[in-house]
């Protein structure tokens, strides 16, 4: 009995994977900016820092994941200023209608050697 709930469940997720439509993607490219592609952004670090958001530096951090060396956006401890207090940085997608079947992913990423949380 086990076996054939199994390979039901594996046959149901395999045809909902097969009618999965891409309805939204971003890359980042070099010349991206939140507000032009409807994104917003919204920094509550406290003390405010000198940055928010800002375009990948492939060369200096790590390259994208997809795309051109630089095609990613990036928040890092500058969005939070130099006293004591929390690094809270965010980016919001343009609005989504997300329906039963419709997957959502995205990738984070950080250094190699962390320095920060």
């Amino acid at each position: 009995m086990k076996r054939k709930i199994t390979l039901l469940m594996i046959a149901a997720c395999s045809a909902f994977a097969m009618n999965a439509q891409v309805i939204f993607t971003e890359n980042f490219t070099a010349t991206w900016t939140p507000v032009t592609q409807g994104w917003a952004t919204v920094a509550n670090s406290n003390p405010a820092g000198t940055t928010t958001v800002f375009q990948g530096n492939g060369a200096a951090t790590f390259p994208a994941f997809n795309g051109g060396i630089d095609d990613y956006v990036g928040m890092n401890y500058n969005s939070q200023g130099t006293a004591a207090g929390g690094i809270s940085t965010w980016l919001i997608t343009p609005s989504l209608t997300l329906s039963n079947g419709v997957i959502l992913e995205f990738a984070t990423r950080t250094s190699a050697t962390p320095q920060f949380a």
